[in-house]
């Protein structure tokens, strides 16, 4: 399912080291991802989660949890486990999209102990189905959305109770996802 190619070999030793290792995740127990999330194929993964290039699905498990820095950045690097093996990711967490949050928190929300079964109980097949490929669907739950695109970024969207959830679908070009009685509508609506 993933395009690994040489991702984050090499780039993922260098910010290992320029962050001195980092501390660990506590806790016992396998760790998945809450969410699905995208990279590009660059040495990091952007903490607003743009929607482009390749996806780690929501409920991979995930390995070697750590919290380090890489310049003005917060990281949280980690190993995913696939049928490959396991492949180094590294997010860069940036302060001013969080202003109100700690990197502690940002990791809370993007690792469960849920795997995908446990994740996704309760969704539709159609939902499971729509999350599997990352894509939304009209008639999603706020539920199935944060599993399919992740939570919205903090700065675009304050409340999460809010019918209005606003993502950044690449570094400039946003998709704005109206919610009516808890569900989506008009998902492919442009504005």
């Amino acid at each position: 399912m993933w395009n690994w190619a040489k991702i984050f070999i090499v780039s993922g030793f260098m910010l290992l080291a320029s962050c001195g290792g980092g501390a660990k995740i506590a806790g016992s127990g396998n760790k998945y991802l809450a969410h699905n999330l995208w990279f590009e194929g660059k040495e990091y993964i952007y903490c607003v989660n743009y929607k482009k290039g390749n996806i780690i699905p929501a409920g991979t498990e995930v390995k070697n949890i750590r919290f380090g820095s890489h310049r003005r950045y917060k990281t949280i690097e980690f190993n995913a486990v696939s049928s490959e093996g396991e492949k180094t990711f590294i997010i860069m967490w940036n302060p001013k999209f969080h202003k109100n949050s700690k990197i502690e928190n940002y990791a809370k929300v993007l690792f469960t102990d849920l795997n995908f079964y446990d994740l996704t109980n309760g969704l539709t097949s159609e939902e499971i189905e729509a999350i599997k490929k990352g894509q939304l669907i009209n008639g999603m739950s706020k539920k199935a959305v944060k599993i399919a695109w992740g939570p919205p970024p903090e700065h675009l969207v304050f409340d999460l109770n809010n019918d209005q959830w606003i993502y950044l679908t690449s570094k400039f070009v946003t998709k704005t996802l109206y919610f009516k009685d808890g569900k989506t509508v008009d998902v492919h609506k442009r504005k």
